[in-house]
């Protein structure tokens, strides 16, 4: 691994634990999330974004490589994510994808680098008029990646007219325990989260 990918390493890593305090470590109730797709989704906002914004994104997600090769740097990182994967017998697919409204201009060096360093093509459509629709497929594309785990991500209603653009992340895992539970010792029984409940 090269030193900007050692260095997207790393920032995720502060970004996770960040996140992770202000989200809630002293929550009584379970928490989940993924901050590797977090931050990959929000990097790839970041190529689009400039001047004080830029800086504010770079300072939360601590960002430190060079603009230019962060992209190539977060895809050396997901390579290393799919070798472990074929190594260690567990099944991680990540897929991003860009929906913009047709009428809208962005910018072509963006569209670019989300193309070829994170897969994220971009596919133009009519917001305005076929909102449901475009949800639905939406809808469908993260339901086939996340192997039917995550169906109706956005609500209907949820795209409108003035949408411009939908950035889609979607990560699943799939992998045996390490040390799995023996049939045998496992029983049906009411399952209590506290004392009293």
């Amino acid at each position: 691994m090269n030193a900007d990918a050692r260095a997207v390493v790393e920032g995720n890593t502060r970004f996770a634990l960040d996140l992770y305090a202000r989200l809630g470590s002293d929550r009584d109730d379970n928490l989940f999330f993924s901050p590797g797709s977090l931050s990959t989704a929000l990097a790839l906002t970041y190529v689009g974004a400039g001047g004080e914004t830029a800086e504010q994104m770079a300072e939360a997600l601590h960002l430190r490589s060079p603009r230019g090769s962060l992209h190539p740097a977060f895809a050396a990182s997901q390579q290393t994510w799919d070798a472990d994967a074929e190594r260690s017998g567990y099944r991680l697919g990540a897929a991003n994808r860009l929906r913009g409204r047709r009428d809208s201009d962005f910018r072509v060096r963006f569209l670019a680098l989300t193309r070829e360093h994170d897969g994220a093509e971009l596919a133009r459509v009519d917001f305005a008029r076929q909102a449901e629709q475009v949800r639905q497929q939406i809808n469908a594309w993260v339901e086939e990646r996340t192997g039917g785990k995550i169906a109706d991500l956005i609500p209907p209603g949820g795209l409108d007219a003035i949408t411009r653009l939908v950035l889609t992340n979607a990560v699943s895992f799939k992998g045996d325990w390490s040390d799995p539970f023996r049939e045998e010792a496992t029983q049906q029984a009411p399952f209590h989260v506290s004392a009293g409940r």
